[in-house]
């Protein structure tokens, strides 16, 4: 199976579940991904160094944003969905597993 290496193909929680992190701020984001991005950059692997460098990207403003107060709808509802299932329900079997 191929991974999606497409950033906006993933919600938020989505996004802080691949980093293994529960309600981090931006620089427990930026620590945890720049070792991911090492590590792929290290080994070669440039298209999954990407990935992680886009999640990076994604959640800083994410953070921020938060933290500006400049949530919209649509974070609030995936927040609501997190906190209610401390995951996302899935459709598809594979990403449920």
């Amino acid at each position: 199976m191929d991974m999606d290496y497409n950033i906006d193909d993933y919600t938020i929680p989505e996004l802080f579940t691949i980093l293994e992190l529960d309600d981090p701020d931006e620089q427990q984001v930026i620590d945890k991904t720049n070792n991911y991005i090492d590590y792929y950059n290290q080994n070669n692997s440039y298209q999954l160094s990407n990935f992680f460098q886009d999640i990076q990207d994604k959640l800083i403003t994410y953070i921020e944003d938060l933290n500006d107060g400049n949530e919209d709808l649509n974070v609030n509802e995936q927040t609501d969905e997190w906190i209610k299932y401390n995951a996302l329900p899935q459709d598809n079997s594979v990403q449920r597993d």
